[in-house]
């Protein structure tokens, strides 16, 4: 790893032989997008706020500090943040994605299993392609524009708008109180229950918001 010092850190990883990815962020933000190697940029944040654990064909990455602490207001385009490349190739393996009060934005990704848990942060995925999800929002809000097939999701207290699914999904929703629309069909208000025969397949519980897949 080479680190520079300034206002921006980066590392370069010659590795692209990464399966198993995960990104688990606390009070900042990132961007994760296709290069060709595995390249992180810490901007206005430290290397030593983070601890990076790899294996034969794994890659974690996780704030041990926050480096909010150190954000000034008075200086808002320095909020702390990562610019995360991931190596190029036709489909990880898995995709494990946290943001507990952080902004998480991914872009062209294919992978085979995704596992995201979001705690009062967002999460936008871009063109994003995943084999199997499983998504807990206990709050906050995400947004899929891509190529889902079968998804778990659990929303306690948030929105998810997901978009790419087609239009013969199956499902099996349960609806506490909020809104939920899956394809053509509306659910409403109190607890409410509708079981849908289909492939691919999205199991949805929805406490307390809006869910919104097509």
């Amino acid at each position: 790893m080479n680190f520079f010092t300034s206002d921006l850190h980066q590392t370069d990883i010659h590795d692209p032989n990464y399966a198993d990815i995960g990104i688990l962020l606390h009070n900042m933000g990132a961007t994760v997008r296709v290069g060709a190697n595995l390249d992180i940029r810490f901007r206005y944040c430290k290397p030593s706020d983070f601890r990076i654990s790899r294996g034969a064909k794994s890659f974690v990455i996780e704030n041990t500090v926050s480096p909010e602490e150190h954000f000034d207001p008075m200086h808002w385009w320095r909020f702390p943040r990562l610019d995360i490349m991931l190596p190029s190739q036709e489909h990880f393996q898995s995709l494990r994605l946290e943001a507990d009060h952080s902004g998480l934005i991914v872009s062209d990704v294919s992978v085979h299993t995704m596992s995201l848990q979001i705690i009062d942060g967002s999460c936008k995925l871009n063109r994003v392609m995943a084999d199997e999800t499983s998504i807990h929002i206990d709050s906050g809000s995400i947004r899929w524009h891509g190529q889902p097939n079968d998804i778990s999701l659990d929303c306690k207290n948030g929105s998810a708008n997901i978009h790419g699914m087609p239009s013969d999904f199956g499902y099996d929703a349960n609806l506490r109180n909020g809104h939920m629309r899956l394809g053509s069909r509306r659910l409403w208000g109190g607890s409410s229950s509708e079981h849908k025969t289909g492939a691919p397949y999205a199991a949805v519980t929805c406490q307390n918001g809006t869910v919104s897949i097509d």
